[in-house]
């Protein structure tokens, strides 16, 4: 029952997350409110519903615990409300967008996981469940999805999927090992955000 009440704080957070990202582009686009609170939703639960999908997990989770749409509803308005504080902070967009793929990616792997699926599927369930609702949000708002950059991105979500089957199976206390690769995840993320990382280009070669 604890361990249950850890993952969802983790799913909860990325939602959050998520929401706030969302909602900060959806600003700066100019998107009423109803509109922010639509690519809100599709950035919070849009990977969890995929992976729900792909995994034969009926009804999706969202449907079934209001709690999501409620916190959708509120990260959304408050983060509207105070907008001109948040966007403020240096690369806020980011910052919630790390938090998410973190929480995301950890979900993904143990809810995989627990439905039989091998340690390589659970790695591209964690990957989806964190990404999926990030490229619809910037699909819907003309943006080139994040992900589909040189960033470092879907990197950080493999490397802390990898991380945490690594801990799990040196049966790390689970909730220590879910921490673990949260930090890990978020981490590579900001630090890649900061530093200006990215992984190479290959270069398109002229006839």
């Amino acid at each position: 029952m604890i361990f249950d009440n850890v993952i969802l704080s983790f799913d909860l957070i990325g939602t959050a997350a998520s929401a706030v990202a969302a909602t900060i582009l959806a600003q700066r686009k100019g998107l009423d409110y109803f509109g922010a609170l639509l690519i809100g939703a599709v950035a919070a639960v849009g990977g969890g519903t995929v992976r729900d999908l792909l995994l034969n997990k009926h009804p999706v989770f969202w449907l079934v615990k209001p709690i999501y749409l409620l916190v959708i509803v509120s990260s959304v308005t408050v983060t509207l409300f105070f907008y001109r504080y948040i966007n403020k902070m240096e690369k806020p967009l980011r910052v919630f967008d790390a938090v998410g793929l973190a929480a995301f990616t950890v979900i993904g792997v143990e809810i995989a996981l627990l439905k039989g699926m091998s340690p390589f599927i659970a790695v591209i369930m964690g990957v989806i469940t964190s990404t999926f609702g990030g490229i619809s949000r910037d699909i819907i708002c003309n943006e080139i999805p994040l992900v589909l950059h040189k960033e470092i991105y879907i990197t950080a979500s493999i490397v802390g999927s990898c991380c945490l089957l690594l801990l799990m199976h040196l049966e790390l206390h689970r909730p220590v090992a879910f921490s673990a690769a949260l930090a890990v995840i978020f981490s590579v993320r900001m630090i890649a955000v900061y530093k200006d990382l990215r992984l190479p280009r290959f270069h398109q070669i002229d006839d």
